[in-house]
C-alpha cells in the first residue's frame, strides 16, 4: 500500500472516531437531561409540600392567601387536616361547596407550618396569618 493511501485511511479513521465521539456525547447529554427532568418531576409530584429549588431558602417561608385557598381546595389530594387561623378543615368531611372558607383572606400573607411524624410522612398543615 502506498504512503498516501495509508495517510488517507488514518485520516478517515480519525474523522470517523471524532464524529462517533461527538454523536455519543450529544446522545449522553440528551439522556442525562431527560433523566434529571423526570427525577425533578417525580420529586415534586411525590409530596406537594416539598419544593425543589437551587437556592438557599429564606429563614421564614411566607405564602399568599390564594395559596392557602388552593391548598384547602386540594385537601382531598393532600389527605391531611389543614388548619387556617384555628379553623381546621378535615379531608374526610370537607366539601368546598358546603363549607365556608370566607375566613381565608387573599389580601393577607400566611406563614405555613408543616407537621410530620417520625418517618417523615405528612401529618397536618397549619397556616397562620401575618398581620
Amino acid at each position: 500500500m502506498g504512503e498516501n493511501v495509508r495517510k488517507a485511511m488514518f485520516l478517515a479513521f480519525g474523522v470517523f472516531l471524532f464524529i462517533a465521539a461527538v454523536t455519543l456525547g450529544f446522545y449522553l447529554f440528551q439522556t442525562v437531561t431527560a433523566s434529571v427532568d423526570s427525577t425533578a418531576d417525580a420529586i415534586s409530584a411525590s409530596d406537594r409540600t416539598q419544593q425543589m429549588q437551587l437556592q438557599v431558602p429564606e429563614d421564614e417561608h411566607v405564602v399568599s392567601g390564594s395559596v392557602v385557598l388552593q391548598s384547602v381546595r386540594q385537601i382531598a389530594d393532600v389527605g391531611v387536616p389543614i388548619t387556617v387561623d384555628a379553623v381546621t378543615y378535615d379531608p374526610a368531611t370537607f366539601d368546598i361547596f358546603k363549607h365556608s372558607v370566607s375566613n381565608i383572606s387573599t389580601y393577607y400573607d400566611y406563614r405555613p407550618h408543616i407537621v410530620r411524624n417520625n418517618d417523615g410522612s405528612l401529618q397536618s398543615i397549619r397556616y397562620t396569618r401575618i398581620y
